[in-house]
Formats: C-alpha cells, sequence, structure tokens
C-alpha cells in the first residue's frame, strides 16, 4: 500500500486574514520602530517616494519592503512576490492588489488602512511613525 500522505506542494495552504497581516506588521513595526526602506540601487534624492520591492531593498536587516517580509512570514513564497517587485512605480502592484491576487480578502476601509501603511514606508518614514492612530482597532 502506498504512503497517500500530502506532499508539501499538495497540502493545502493556510488562509492569510488582514489580522494576520496587520498583527504582523505591528510586530515588525514594534521590533523596528526607527528602520526606513530603502529600495535597492536608489539614493534619496531620486525620487519623493521609494520603488517598492517585496523581495528586495531594506528594511530592519532583512530584504523586501514591510510587506514583503511579513507575507513571506505568514507563509507566501518569495518566488511569488517576485512577480510584484515593481519597476518605477510603487502604484503598480500596490499591497491591496497583491492581497486580492492573493485572495485575502480585506474590506474598503481594510485596503486603505495598507495602502496607507506601504505608502509612508515608501516615503521612507520610520516605521515607529506609520502605524496610524487606531490601526488595532481593525483587528
Amino acid at each position: 500500500m502506498q504512503d497517500t500522505k500530502p506532499t508539501s506542494e499538495q497540502a493545502p495552504k493556510p488562509a492569510i486574514t488582514f489580522a494576520d497581516i496587520i498583527s504582523a506588521v505591528g510586530a515588525f513595526v514594534e521590533a523596528n520602530p526607527d528602520a526606513a526602506y530603502k529600495s535597492p540601487k536608489q539614493k534619496k534624492a531620486d525620487y519623493a517616494f521609494s520603488t517598492c520591492f517585496y523581495t528586495r531593498g531594506k528594511l530592519g536587516g532583512g530584504k523586501g519592503c514591510i510587506f514583503g517580509q511579513v507575507l513571506m512570514k505568514l507563509g507566501v513564497p518569495k518566488e511569488t512576490l517576485v512577480k510584484y517587485d515593481t519597476v518605477g512605480n510603487s502604484f503598480n502592484n500596490g499591497i491591496a492588489e497583491v492581497c486580492e491576487d492573493l485572495n485575502i480578502k480585506l474590506t474598503y476601509e481594510q485596503r486603505n488602512l495598507l495602502s496607507s501603511i506601504q505608502r509612508d514606508q515608501d516615503a521612507r518614514w520610520p516605521l515607529g511613525k506609520i502605524l496610524p492612530v487606531g490601526w488595532s482597532d481593525q483587528l
């Protein structure tokens, strides 16, 4: 009799929720309050905003933007996120669109909150300043 145990490729992946994402973002910010996102090969004077890379750039000792690092920690493979790395415009593949593609259900308010966090990160704000007042009320 053959072993019918599913392989890692066949095993169902647990669904990621908004609560998972925002909790992981909060923990990341708490651990790295003074960190600011740095796009690869981009000088501060080049653009008003960083170019968003989910798997490249530096933030808090890791590679990728806050959402790239959080989503990888929550089980999204790096290979999946690479296709969302942008070339030139951080709004091409915003976090709300990435969540939609990954079947992560968001309300309008949740989309706005995640987009706001991404926008402030891309503007090179220290992480300790990117979570708006009341962010944890949406958990």
